[in-house]
């Protein structure tokens, strides 16, 4: 396979993406194939253009003849072809790949732009689709890095596997970004939390603790296509450590906030991966709330404020991200959570995150998690639960896939030549419909997926999307 952006792939493209000129003829060992400067990778192999120029072909071609019986080829995951680009600078590379391969004066460019005379016949070609700029939702990954995440179980090793796997497989569709809670650089938070916490009678010294261990989350990592690897870097490198509190509430906030001041056009998303409820609020008073850690009364006796559940805060602010146009989805770890039974006295939960309904000590986490879920229009209606760390990586796909999109980017395509092609997911012809109701339709370099087809995309796996020219 060719490395995206190497020159090897770059001198393919800008030499077949050529429709109506004779075709390159192979030349496995023959008469100009020594010029080249090293032998061609596995999988190609040497061919001559028309004017005689070796390069290294894929096997089979990846841009067929007209009229050819050649199977679909150099077809993979939404379009390996993503990032090929001439112009733009290296922050912008994944974005430059939003667009399709174009055709135009012979050249390959990425991001729609065209270069030289738009091709007049689309006829002998087949291209993996990009989707168009702007298209791509922005998914901002809001990540618990609390010290339950590793305490009692290691749900962070399954967590940092499972969210890698997933950019990998969305990455070329869609924009990742990370925010982690608490702050992984520790801040001295501010004068009015430390008033709050003293007043309920615990220490200052211990204040500072509780307000370090709950700093608000930092955005680490920008929304952008092709984050995969350094997604999976910042959590590498940013594990939980002991003491860290849950502060979902400034976390969401954070993140919220960053979304609303892009100006992309594509779904904004906040993506919550959490094994506990929210906490953290200096408000709340310690002696009559629900206090998530396990430790029976801890909150009440030792004035931990910080370990109050913070619920009504923290789903107020998820209503109001979502009326400024930004949706929050919950993966819920609701692993290992404590064996229910009666209420003690009639009113009391020895247990952490359980409240005491009909005399009965129930676990909160499922009703706090789909509530935050149904605030934020969540698709589902409520939050992904993982009962199980091998449920985490499809818990997680299922969730960002839902956000794939299925427009994508013709517009190096004439529109005149719309009507001659042939579009595939995943090998599979997808049927046009002017309707838009099911099947594709192409309009003003824009094609967009309708009904079945684009659902079956937005399953979290990667895909092969492509159009040929027949």
């Amino acid at each position: 396979m060719f490395k995206i952006g190497s020159p090897a792939l770059l001198t393919l493209l800008a030499l077949t993406l050529i429709c109506c000129e004779e075709p390159a003829q192979p030349a496995g060992s023959g008469e100009g194939c020594d010029q080249l400067m090293t032998p061609c990778p596995e999988g190609t192999s040497c061919a001559l253009d028309s004017i005689g120029n070796p390069f290294c072909a894929s096997d089979p071609p990846l841009i067929t003849p007209a009229g050819s019986d050649a199977p679909l080829s150099g077809v993979s995951g939404g379009g390996s072809l993503g990032g090929v680009s001439g112009a733009g600078e290296a922050g912008e590379a994944g974005e430059a790949g939003e667009a399709g391969v174009g055709v135009s004066g012979g050249s390959a460019t990425g991001g729609g732009a065209s270069s030289g005379a738009e091709v007049s016949d689309c006829q002998g070609f087949q291209t993996s689709l990009k989707p168009a700029r702007g298209s791509a939702a922005e998914v901002m990954l809001v990540v618990d890095r609390s010290y339950s995440m590793v305490n009692s179980e290691d749900r962070w090793t399954p967590a940092l596997e499972a969210i890698t796997q997933v950019t990998q497989r969305l990455e070329e569709g869609v924009s990742f970004g990370l925010t982690l809670f608490p702050d992984p650089i520790e801040t001295g938070g501010d004068l009015s939390e430390l008033s709050q916490c003293t007043s309920w009678g615990r220490g200052q010294f211990s204040c500072e603790e509780d307000i370090a261990a709950c700093a608000p989350g930092r955005v680490v990592l920008e929304p952008a296509l092709n984050n995969a690897m350094s997604v999976q870097a910042l959590l590498a490198t940013h594990r939980p450590l002991p003491d860290l509190g849950t502060p979902t509430y400034s976390a969401l906030q954070t993140a919220g906030e960053r979304l609303l001041e892009s100006a992309r056009g594509g779904a904004k998303v906040l993506l919550l991966i959490t094994d506990g409820m929210p906490g953290c609020n200096f408000a709340i008073e310690p002696t009559t709330c629900i206090c998530l850690t396990p430790a029976p009364f801890f909150c009440e006796l030792d004035s931990f404020a910080a370990m109050c559940l913070d619920d009504q805060q923290t789903t107020a602010e998820v209503t109001r991200l979502a009326e400024l146009g930004v949706q929050t989805v919950v993966v819920g770890l609701t692993i290992g959570l404590p064996e229910e039974g009666a209420c003690i006295d009639g009113v009391s939960c020895p247990f952490g995150g359980q409240g005491c309904v009909n005399g009965r000590c129930v676990n909160l986490a499922p009703s706090v998690l789909s509530e935050m879920a149904r605030a934020g229009g969540s698709p589902t209606g409520s939050y992904y639960n993982v009962g199980d760390v091998s449920e985490l990586s499809e818990q997680i796909a299922q969730a960002a896939g839902g956000f794939a999109s299925c427009t994508f980017d013709v517009s190096t395509i004439p529109e005149s030549s719309y009507h001659a092609l042939t579009v595939y997911v995943d090998g599979e012809v997808v049927p046009p419909d002017e309707g838009r109701m099911n099947g594709w339709w192409a309009e003003a370099g824009q094609l967009e997926l309708y009904g079945e087809a684009c659902a079956s995309i937005r399953d979290g796996q990667s895909h092969q999307i492509s159009a040929r020219c027949e």
